[in-house]
């Protein structure tokens, strides 16, 4: 079985400049095979362009809905949510343990996962994450993050900081409350504050919030149904004969033929779908 040794996050390189709205793209490594490279809206095998599904010997990449799913039976599952740079991973249980980087080693501890390339268990977000920053062949090596990386919040005067804090407080409270005894809010209220600090309280960006979230509960197996209906202004529109759906464990290629499910690789996915 040819397991991948290596997931990398290449962020592009103006993201010094915005690092809250940053283009990213993931490389999956593949012993003895090569590198498959997930953009925002295409995938490439050793640089060549490929189509959808593809089998590269066990490995299944396929898309459903704005999903790329990379999977290995009895080994992992990859979701990659390429225009908003988010990437989900689901590992078999003999991987307990057993890994490392910036995703921790998965043994179920949240406590040890800040542990540097070096071996060194620390609670500095910096040290870490620079620890596992890797240069790439004939490119500028990226900039540290220095230690007192401070939040863009410290610009952002009294009057928008006070609505930045209302709004991302709604993660405390209903549709969101019955998924924290399973995904805290805490991480996601903060990255609400930066990334509202960074584009103002309002738009889109709201919305991509509060989905981010709700995505973690339905990968936790807790799915937030219907969470769309309680914030109008995050209601989705689908293409005409499609409805969205927060949670679907299948999805067919066409409404005209029989489903394809996608098992158990993960919980389940949020999109666009055919009617039941």
């Amino acid at each position: 079985m040819r397991t991948p040794r290596n997931l990398k996050v290449h962020n592009d390189p103006n993201c010094s400049s915005a690092p809250y709205t940053c283009q990213r793209s993931v490389s999956v490594f593949l012993p003895w095979e090569g590198e498959i490279r997930l953009h925002a809206t295409s995938i490439t095998f050793k640089g060549e362009s490929l189509q959808l599904p593809h089998h590269i010997h066990d490995l299944q990449l396929v898309q459903i809905s704005q999903y790329v799913l990379v999977t290995q039976q009895q080994g992992f599952t990859l979701a990659w949510e390429g225009l908003s740079g988010s990437v989900y991973i689901k590992l078999s249980p003999e991987f307990v343990g057993r890994t490392c980087g910036l995703c921790g080693n998965f043994n179920a501890d949240i406590q040890d996962d800040l542990k540097t390339s070096y071996g060194l268990l620390t609670q500095n977000v910096e040290m870490f994450g620079n620890s596992w920053m890797e240069m790439e062949p004939h490119q500028d090596r990226c900039p540290l993050v220095p230690s007192a990386f401070s939040s863009p919040c410290v610009h952002v005067d009294t009057e928008n900081l006070l609505k930045v804090e209302d709004i991302c407080a709604v993660l405390l409270d209903l549709p969101f409350q019955s998924c924290h005894d399973f995904v805290s809010p805490l991480s996601y209220m903060a990255s609400c504050s930066n990334d509202l600090c960074m584009s103002g309280p309002s738009g889109d960006v709201v919305c991509q919030v509060f989905s981010e979230y709700a995505r973690a509960c339905a990968h936790a197996d807790h799915p937030l149904h219907n969470w769309r209906q309680h914030i109008p202004q995050c209601v989705k529109q689908c293409p005409l004969g499609l409805l969205y759906r927060e949670c679907i464990s299948c999805c067919p290629e066409s409404c005209n033929l029989e489903q394809t499910c996608i098992d158990s690789k993960l919980a389940c996915l949020d999109g666009c779908y055919c009617p039941e």
